[in-house]
């Protein structure tokens, strides 16, 4: 995952010491100008003297013109050295500055696992050493055997589609939390490849808040509106995978939530473990940080009332001043849970941003039965036979009265008339298959 602004974006470039050669570069500068310009002047002065003297042998109109010629140029060559000096000064000043800001690194480029030095990263959020960076979690699974989950506060889901379909296009169930969308976000225009017609529910009156859910679309799932109680964000989904039900849930919790809101949240919790089902997972951001003793109480509470485990132990969010852990997964069997943890942020999230939370299931996936494809060398073609054939071709032989057959006559006799002069072949796809 990339993020800009993010820790993971600044830390993989070249490493050079900007810092050192940028100040071994204006020391050297400042050294020559103060050399050069105390060696110079005192030559030029000097030169001066004895050409006076020798001048003085001369008509006094001649003197007096050479003298004020050799003072126009002394204070030229003083000028001249000064500007520099003061040029130089500046680019001190800004330099110091730039450095000073916490925006720059001083030393930017990837971490050398052999090398010791704790190299860290300043930006608007808070100060994050790189042993505390989290596996990009795009390139560092396995999620081809397993069902795998993740959840995202997105902050805005619909400017954001293209690089959450393309960073987390592997997964099957995608839950994100502060969606902000409202009715004039069409669901047509949310759409995921691979990936079922969303489960969605927006903040009614606001813009703020919501939650959404994908599921690919090799797995069978039905909602559980009954799940889901009035004024609280959440969407409870069943999904059936070889046989084996589970319950996933998505929760946003505002974080100026009052206790009401968050007893609503403990009885649709309470609702999905009566249902009976083994495996329930629940993602979301729930604004309790686990990391403050109060609101981890408060999770433990609600952990120990319905059995539950809370397996997040890094830090999900980060502001100009703090790290948090904010965002949760609660699970009703850890053993059902193959790994789970905190991957690097890839969105635009200037100030503060979330980090996704991921996990894998010990359920396999369902295995897609091998098919047949036919695929075209279109470069290949001999079109210009293929025109004539098409032009000789008496269309009104291919007419019946019943629209579907006249339909597929038309459509059997293009194909097969494009199979003879379009080189094809007939592929089996399996599920294994690199696309």
């Amino acid at each position: 995952m990339t993020v800009v602004t993010h820790r993971s974006a600044i830390l993989n470039r070249c490493t050079y010491s900007v810092h050192s050669r940028f100040s071994l570069v204006l020391h050297a500068l400042l050294l020559l100008y103060l050399f050069f310009d105390f060696a110079l002047t005192f030559s030029f002065l000097l030169s001066v003297r004895n050409n006076a003297n020798l001048t003085l042998m001369c008509k006094p109109q001649r003197y007096l013109r050479y003298t004020a010629t050799i003072i126009t140029i002394e204070r030229n060559m003083r000028f001249f050295y000064h500007s520099c000096l003061t040029t130089l000064t500046l680019l001190w000043i800004i330099w110091i500055l730039t450095f000073l800001s916490g925006d720059v690194h001083p030393n930017p480029g990837p971490i050398d696992s052999n090398n010791s030095l704790d190299y860290s990263f300043s930006s608007n959020s808070s100060s994050i050493s790189s042993q505390e960076l989290v596996p990009d979690i795009t390139t560092s699974l396995d999620i081809s055997h397993h069902l795998s989950f993740v959840h995202y506060n997105v902050q805005s889901l619909y400017p954001k589609l293209d690089i959450l379909r393309t960073e987390l296009r592997d997964f099957d169930i995608l839950a994100f939390s502060e969606t902000w969308l409202g009715n004039e976000y069409k669901t047509d225009d949310l759409l995921f490849h691979n990936f079922k017609s969303p489960e969605r529910k927006d903040r009614s009156g606001d813009r703020h808040g919501g939650v959404i859910l994908y599921v690919r679309d090799t797995l069978f799932h039905k909602r559980r509106p009954d799940l889901e109680l009035a004024n609280i964000e959440s969407i409870w989904i069943e999904v059936v995978s070889n046989k084996k039900h589970f319950l996933f849930g998505v929760y946003y919790r505002p974080p100026n939530a009052n206790a009401l809101y968050s007893n609503i949240i403990e009885d649709s919790i309470h609702m999905a473990i009566d249902t009976g089902l083994s495996d329930i997972i629940i993602v979301g951001d729930f604004n309790y940080n686990t990391l403050n003793s109060q609101s981890n109480r408060k999770v433990l509470s609600i952990c120990t009332q319905f059995a539950l485990t809370q397996c997040i132990s890094s830090a999900t969010h980060f502001t100009e001043h703090s790290e948090s852990i904010i965002d949760l997964l609660l699970v009703s069997n850890k053993e059902s849970i193959v790994t789970c943890g905190v991957g690097d942020p890839f969105l635009q999230q200037e100030i503060r941003f979330h980090c996704p939370i991921y996990g894998l299931l010990k359920f396999s996936k369902q295995r897609i039965k091998p098919f047949k494809r036919r695929i075209w060398q279109y470069e290949l073609g001999d079109y210009n036979m293929l025109r004539r054939e098409i032009s000789s071709l008496n269309w009104d032989d291919l007419k019946a009265e019943n629209f579907e057959e006249y339909t597929n006559n038309i459509v059997n006799t293009i194909i097969s008339l494009s199979k003879e002069y379009i080189p094809n072949k007939e592929i089996l796809v399996r599920q294994s298959d690199l696309p």
